[in-house]
């Protein structure tokens, strides 16, 4: 009878203890518990189904005289609450056990607010360099890329597919998120031209429709840091071509301020200004950039014949035709083949596009005045 009595104990402390989530097989990760289990845990009815009976015979046996009954608490974290038992009966007293999220504060806003405030001669900085990979992972390099990495992307041009052009794709995109490309695997023209651009700005070619030597070299060492190092410097003609690029996809609309909002020339007077080519005096009107060009004024000489970064005029009939200086409406900044990186009314974004007819004229920034 003894035996069978420190049997049902037991079972039903097994059992009292189950409820609070006490047994190693409780998917609870911590629990914590006031005080001892109170005697009328022990009320319920044994695990092996003797009844109300032989849970008596159990009490009377093995428990002692009862205690005032004491709480004790349980997280329950399915439920995110605490479970609390105070020995008759179980109440529930929900607790918030996760924070409130807090709203970040808005980022600063950066960039000029008024046309007048640019700064001359603000270097742009390169994109930080991607957080160092784990040692031994296999993508972790510390030397340059070998020749093997550089020789899987050289080559690749249009039409082609596969993982390679994905790669090229990734590093293009965090190279400058403002590109309007998509890692897609396949090179396709939004590829060529954010390959021609990149060329034009590094100098390692004017033609985006394939992968160099020189230009793979360049994006293998941005994909595994290494770039950083010692990154190339850049032409005038790069430097005004990249403060162009960090405004593609910005929205356009007539008479922008050119931080929230731009239209054409303000495009390319905000690039001249941060290439340190002209000082916040330049004017914001295409015809009188080309006006300064033929003066030879504010950093610009006009020239016949293009070459990436130069800026390119047009005589586009539109309600301003009859008053702008020899009918010019519209100015782009070349990047050779065929194609100009412009504040579009039409595409109502700054884009990398045709150049299309109609073309006026041409003008280059110099060098000279941008060393002042």
């Amino acid at each position: 009878m003894l035996n069978a009595v420190n049997s049902a104990s037991s079972s039903t402390s097994a059992a009292g203890h189950a409820l609070c989530g006490e047994t190693g097989q409780s998917p609870t990760p911590t629990c914590s518990l006031t005080s001892a289990a109170p005697a009328g845990c022990l009320s319920r009815p044994a695990a092996d189904g003797q009844g109300a009976a032989f849970t008596s015979l159990v009490r009377q046996a093995s428990a002692p005289t009862p205690a005032p009954a004491q709480q004790r608490s349980v997280l329950d974290p399915v439920a995110d609450r605490m479970l609390c038992l105070d020995g008759q009966a179980a109440r529930l007293a929900v607790t918030t056990t996760r924070p409130m999220p807090v709203d970040a504060p808005p980022p600063a806003a950066s960039g000029l607010s008024e046309e007048r405030t640019e700064t001359p001669a603000v270097a742009l900085a390169e994109p930080s360099p991607p957080p160092p990979m784990p040692a031994g992972t296999g993508a972790a390099r510390e030397m340059a890329p070998s020749r093997q990495d550089r020789d899987d992307l050289a080559g690749l041009g249009m039409g082609d597919g596969g993982p390679e052009v994905a790669r090229v794709q990734r590093v293009l995109k965090k190279w400058n998120r403002h590109l309007d490309l998509e890692v897609s695997g396949t090179y396709d023209e939004p590829t060529r031209r954010a390959v021609h651009l990149y060329k034009a700005i590094y100098g390692t070619g004017h033609d985006g429709r394939s992968l160099d030597a020189r230009t793979s070299d360049c994006l293998a060492r941005m994909e595994d840091g290494t770039f950083w190092n010692a990154p190339p410097e850049k032409s005038l003609a790069g430097r005004i071509l990249y403060a162009a690029s960090q405004d593609l996809g910005k929205p356009y609309r007539m008479g922008g301020d050119g931080v929230t909002s731009t239209d054409c020339a303000m495009l390319t007077r905000r690039a001249l200004v941060r290439a340190g080519v002209a000082d916040a005096d330049l004017t914001r009107l295409a015809d009188q950039q080309l006006r300064d060009a033929e003066q030879g004024s504010n950093g610009l000489q006009r020239v016949t014949s293009p070459k990436p970064g130069d800026l390119v005029f047009f005589d586009n009939r539109t309600s301003q035709s009859s008053v702008a200086y020899k009918g010019v409406t519209h100015v782009g900044i070349w990047l050779g083949g065929g194609l100009m990186l412009a504040a579009s009314s039409g595409q109502g974004k700054v884009v990398i596009q045709e150049v299309g007819s109609q073309v006026a004229g041409f003008a280059r920034a110099q060098e000279a005045v941008a060393s002042r």
